[in-house]
Parts: C-alpha cells; structure tokens; sequence
C-alpha cells in the first residue's frame, strides 16, 4: 500500500500508518501485509493539514482452476475443452499454433493432429487475482487407407498385412448386396484376381468383430460379391471370406467392424487358392488285353472339387468324372486326369497310359 501525489501544505510531510495487530509505520508504503483494513495520517511540516484515508486487503480465496478435455480424440471430431473453478470470473485459453480463446468451455470442430499438445487456461477471480491450469491433448490420425481411394495396393501373394488397426477408421462403406449387413470403422485393400479361388481372412488375428467385404467396380459406384462376418472356429468373432476371382479383375477389400464401437487391432491376410494338379493317377490292371476294361483313378488336387477325365489332350475329349472311372480302350491310350474346382477353373493334367 502507497500514498502517492501528496500536495500543498508544507512540505516534508509524515505518514503514520496503523493496521491488524498493532501494526505501525512511518514509511510512505508498506508490504508484504495479512489481510485487513489499515489507516494512513499525512501530516505536513507544520502540523497544519492533515488528510487520511484507509485501505483494506482482503484475504482472496484460493482460485484452484481445473482443466480438461474429451482427449484422446481422432482427426475430423471435436476437441472438448473444459475448466472450472469456485471463483473464477473470466478464463483465457492458448493453446498450439496460437489458438486462443476467451470461453471456459471452447471446442475446436474437425481436429486435426496438429492440434494435440498442450492447452492452458488461465482463470482470473473478481479480486484480479490469477490462477493457471494445463491439459494434454492428442489428436490421432485416421488410418491411410481409411477410404476407397486411398485401398492399399497388394501385390504378390500370399499377402501379410502385419499387426495394424483402425483406430479412427471412418464409414466409408458402400451398399450391402449380402446377408453380412454393413459395417463400420472400415478400411480397404485392394488385389488383382488371379483366375482362381481367393481368401481374405482376419481368422484369429484380430482382437474384434471384424466383417470382411469383397467389392468390384470402382470407388464410389462399387459391388458387393461376398462377404464374411463370423467364421466358425475363428476366435473373437473373426472372419474368412472366400470369392471366385476373374483373372485382371480388380477386388477392393473391406475390413470393418460388426458394431459402430469397433475398433482394434488386426491382420489380413490374402492368398490365392489355385488348382493342384490330380496326383496318384493310375490305371489298374495295366496293361491290359484288347477288349478288357481298366479302373483309372487319382486323389483330387489341392483346392479343388474333382476331377475329369479327357483323351487326345488335356481338356480334349472328356470320357468321365470322378476319382474313378472304368475305360475299355481299343488300343493303347494315353488319359488326361484334370482338377476341376468350385469357380469352374481346371488345373493342369496328369497322364497315364493304358
């Protein structure tokens, strides 16, 4: 406290103060003083004029600010700010990039990452005095291949996505065509049929719900062909979806989630399913006489359904179909035994000659 501007009079003028406690000074100003009201006389050389006046020091409350946020949040939500305290009049806000604001509760739409760090609000009572409180906050990014246009391209196979997530995926899922329903948190991959039967799986490796499904066309005016969204045996409600692919053909995968809070980790995983050739191709008798029949037989290849017979090349003319099948042959014959498969592709042959 300080008396300032004393005037008229005769100057050297004397201040006698007195406050709480017995408290008493000659000086013009006085500090560092507890709570109360204290009493200052200015007399000048002459003891002829005299002016007083008092002030009071009041004892503040503590302002104790608080705050906070709706942190961890994903790019493109809301940043929530919140601060409260038992006697702040007016809050200050700053936080990165020069953000400020001067509301006690501000929100930043359509966050992005440069938005995480930290935020400080400054909280002032109705004494003017200060009080500081901080929060960190974190923006997470959405996941690259979060939409149809951003697919991750797979090349050869088989493919190994490894361990990701899709943590802040977005709906970005087209109409279902299946019994699957929609799905959500989704993101994409894309592939190259091969011709043959293919596998997109999730089977034991993710820690939720996943749905998987399998599109043609382009981004923005796709199809669904096929779907997956528990697969028996799989743990933790995962999946494996498998399609007849057209060779050149370009498939897009979805990985999502059964429920809008699905979120996690996961791993696809994307294989081709071609035909292996018939093996163990035998004819019994053989050799045989000219009018005597024979059994051909074989163990159907891998991935394949059965298995059809041809003579005069492979694929040439068919004479049955079967792991076995009787021929009587006029002469000595060459057998073309062929892996067919649920997409109507083949495989290569084997031979034996009767």
């Amino acid at each position: 406290l300080s008396v300032t501007g004393v005037a008229g009079g005769t100057p050297p003028y004397y201040y006698n103060w007195t406050g709480p406690g017995g408290f008493t000074s000659t000086s013009s100003s006085i500090s560092n003083r507890p709570a109360g009201t204290y009493y200052v006389t200015v007399t000048d050389a002459l003891g002829k004029c005299i002016w007083t006046d008092n002030a009071t020091i009041y004892n503040a409350p503590p302002i104790n600010p608080t705050a906070s946020s709706n942190s961890p949040i994903c790019a493109g939500s809301t940043l929530n700010l919140s601060s409260s305290s038992s006697t702040g009049l007016s809050y200050s806000w700053s936080g990165p990039g020069g953000w400020t604001s001067n509301l006690q509760n501000p929100s930043r739409p359509s966050a992005t990452t440069a938005m995480s760090g930290t935020y400080t609000v400054t909280v002032t009572d109705t004494y003017g005095c200060t009080a500081s409180a901080s929060t960190a906050v974190t923006v997470n990014p959405n996941p690259s291949n979060d939409n149809c246009a951003n697919a991750i391209i797979i090349g050869a196979l088989p493919y190994n996505s490894g361990a990701m997530n899709n943590n802040c995926a977005t709906n970005d899922v087209p109409a279902s065509t299946t019994s699957c329903g929609s799905h959500f948190n989704n993101v994409w991959f894309r592939v190259t049929g091969t011709g043959n039967r293919m596998q997109a799986s999730t089977c034991n490796n993710a820690n939720f719900d996943t749905e998987i499904h399998i599109y043609t066309g382009n981004c923005g005016s796709l199809t669904e062909i096929a779907c997956n969204d528990d697969t028996g045996g799989c743990s933790s409600n995962t999946s494996i979806v498998e399609w007849c692919s057209t060779s050149g053909t370009t498939y897009y995968i979805s990985v999502g989630a059964y429920g809008s809070s699905g979120f996690g980790n996961y791993t696809l995983t994307v294989i081709d399913l071609p035909l292996g050739v018939p093996t163990g191709v035998s004819a019994s008798p053989n050799p045989i006489c000219a009018g005597q029949s024979t059994t051909l037989s074989g163990t159907i290849g891998t991935n394949g359904n059965g298995i059809n017979w041809y003579t005069g090349s492979c694929g040439g003319t068919l004479v049955g179909s079967g792991t076995s099948i009787n021929v009587s042959p006029a002469s000595t014959t060459t057998y073309y035994a062929q892996t067919t498969g649920v997409c109507g592709n083949v495989s290569a042959c084997a031979t034996v000659t009767v």
